[in-house]
């Protein structure tokens, strides 16, 4: 609380006092005004602290396990949209997870792998096909990569190779 004194030598010039510490006092209450009502919420935090504190965390929780669920449930559709492929695209997606380990999953990888695990000889141009009928069904992924300093494409595979629950929560979070 701040007080402001003045003493007039004159009962008539009282008014005059008034008049002068008026704007000063308004002054002073518009400037401690907003302190005042952060003060109210301040002290409602502090009292309420640990129920907004419980809030959160139950939130968070909530909202992780609702991540891990949604990433569950992409997974296991993923997994059953891989039983119900042709034997060919199978191959295709083997291909693709063993250039993964190679740590080179480009086209021409990828086609090179394909004819080693079918025995077969095929076309480039005919892998890129299925490589984004494969992407369009959302088992792969096209991934733009920098090789020796040029754009390539690269390819991912996203049937998921049962990961353990730490690789999960790096997925998740990213780190």
């Amino acid at each position: 609380m701040i007080s402001l004194f003045m003493y007039p030598t004159d009962p008539q010039n009282f008014t005059d006092a008034e008049s002068q510490e008026l704007p000063i006092a308004n002054t002073i209450n518009n400037y401690w005004t907003p302190i005042q009502t952060w003060s109210t919420i301040a002290l409602g935090i502090s009292q309420n602290g640990l129920a907004l504190t419980a809030t959160a965390t139950a939130i968070l929780v909530l909202l992780i396990f609702y991540a891990f669920y949604l990433d569950r449930k992409e997974k296991l559709s993923l997994l059953n949209l891989y039983r119900k492929l042709p034997t060919q695209d199978q191959l295709l997606i083997k291909a693709v997870t063993n250039t993964q380990k190679q740590k080179n999953p480009t086209t021409q990888a990828i086609t090179l792998e394909y004819q080693k695990i079918s025995k077969t000889s095929t076309s480039e141009t005919w892998i890129t096909q299925k490589l984004n009928e494969a992407e369009n069904a959302g088992t792969i992924k096209k991934i733009l990569i920098n090789k020796d300093d040029n754009p390539a494409f690269a390819w991912k595979n996203q049937i998921p190779q049962n990961p353990s629950f730490s690789t999960k929560l790096r997925e998740l979070f990213h780190f």
